[in-house]
C-alpha cells in the first residue's frame, strides 16, 4: 500500500469550508479529513522509528458544534502494539483552525503535535527528554505502579 503525505491541516480547511453545506459534500470532506489524519500518523510514527501494520482507522464522533471537530483513530504497530489517536479543533469553521493531536502507543504517549504529517512545520510538545527512537519499533511497557 502506498501512503501518499497529505497533511491533516489541509484536509481539515476543505472541511471547515464545507461544514455548512450538502451532506454528500460533507461526507467527501470528513473522509478526506480522516484519511489525512490516518497518513499523518503513520509519517510521525515513521519518524519515531515505529511502524504501523496498516493505515489507521478514524472516526469523528458528532461533537454537536460545526466549530468543534473531534477525531479519534485506532491501529497496530508492525509488532502488535495498539496505537491511539484523538484530535480535536476548535474554530474549525474559520480560516485557522486550532488543532491539536495525541498519539499513543502501547497506551504511552508518544507525540503531541498542532498537525500531523509529512507537510506540517509545527514542533512537537516533547514527551521525554530527547526524541525517541524505539527499538524495533517497540515502545517500552509502562512501569508498574506501586500503591505504597
Amino acid at each position: 500500500m502506498t501512503i501518499r503525505p497529505f497533511p491533516a491541516c489541509a484536509a481539515l480547511a476543505g472541511l471547515a469550508l464545507l461544514l455548512s453545506g450538502c451532506s454528500v459534500t460533507r461526507t467527501i470532506s470528513a473522509g478526506a479529513y480522516r484519511t489525512a489524519v490516518a497518513d499523518g500518523t503513520v509519517a510521525e510514527l515513521r519518524r519515531l522509528g515505529i511502524t504501523a501494520e496498516r493505515r489507521p482507522q478514524c472516526h469523528m464522533p458528532d461533537t454537536g458544534s460545526p466549530t468543534v471537530v473531534r477525531i479519534t483513530c485506532t491501529g497496530r504497530t508492525v509488532t502488535g502494539q495498539p496505537i491511539g489517536v484523538r484530535g480535536v479543533v476548535t474554530a474549525a469553521d474559520t480560516s485557522r483552525p486550532d488543532e491539536h493531536y495525541v498519539i499513543t502507543v502501547a497506551g504511552r504517549e508518544v507525540l503531541r503535535k498542532s498537525c500531523l504529517g509529512l507537510g506540517c512545520t509545527a514542533q512537537h510538545t516533547p514527551v521525554h527528554q530527547h526524541e525517541p527512537r524505539y527499538e524495533n519499533g517497540q515502545v517500552p511497557e509502562k512501569p508498574a505502579r506501586h500503591d505504597g
